[in-house]
């Protein structure tokens, strides 16, 4: 597992504690009643704190699962290299 995966698993497994560990790379903003847009705010600094990356609370709207979130990421760090 990648380091970029590996510290979004940790910061989605400390927003969302209740969610299976397993389920994280699934999860997404419509299937879980945990996931509103607070815990949005608060997935996004966590991940700013752990990841070391800046991300801009207009991006939130398109940041809705574990995978547009790890392709943001990703993205961004390709084009910040």
């Amino acid at each position: 597992m990648d380091q970029i995966r590996s510290s979004l698993l940790s910061c989605f497994h400390a927003v969302f504690p209740d969610v299976d560990d397993q389920d994280l790379p699934q999860l997404s903003q419509e299937q879980s009643a945990a996931w509103d847009s607070l815990q949005s705010v608060i997935l996004l600094r966590v991940i700013e704190e752990q990841l070391q990356v800046q991300l801009d609370l207009f991006d939130l709207e398109g940041l809705t699962s574990f995978k547009a979130i790890e392709e943001h990421i990703r993205r961004r760090s390709t084009t910040e290299a």
